[in-house]
């Protein structure tokens, strides 16, 4: 990102924006980053590819990362997941445990993910698909198979 570093912050997307903010965090060299909402207000494509950097940050360089959102596609990534109602924790556990109980998410006016809509509709039509299939990438592994 350093060639970023001359542009005004107004002239940045929403994207780099975000990419900045990160590199600036990890020159603090921490053990956890908290992101709060960092993806809420990016378009898909960048919502999607900050998402991954987050990803990546944990599983190769070991950095804990809490991440706040509202998108469940992102929460498909996580290892740990905990849906909160006005402060209150309603779900806790791997994102499997917590997708496998659509109606439950329904109820909080969660938007369901489309690759965990999608196995349940498989699985319903009688294909054998594991519970854990809740990314694209998963449900078409267990296509594959």
């Amino acid at each position: 990102i350093t060639h970023l570093s001359l542009s005004p912050p107004h002239k940045l997307s929403g994207e780099q924006r975000q990419r900045v903010a990160i590199a600036g965090v990890l020159a603090l060299r921490p053990q956890c980053i908290i992101a709060d909402e960092a993806t809420s207000m990016l378009d898909p494509l960048s919502r999607e590819e900050i998402t991954a950097l987050l990803h990546q940050l944990n599983k190769e360089h070991g950095l804990t990362i809490l991440q706040v959102t509202h998108f469940l596609e992102e929460a498909a990534l996580a290892q740990r997941v905990v849906v909160m109602e006005h402060g209150r924790v309603i779900l806790e556990g791997p994102p499997a445990d917590i997708f496998a109980d659509l109606e439950q998410l329904r109820a909080l006016n969660l938007a369901i993910p489309e690759p965990v809509a999608l196995a349940a509709r498989l699985r319903e039509a009688g294909f054998p698909i594991a519970h854990n299939a809740v990314t694209i990438e998963a449900l078409a592994k267990e296509l594959l198979h």
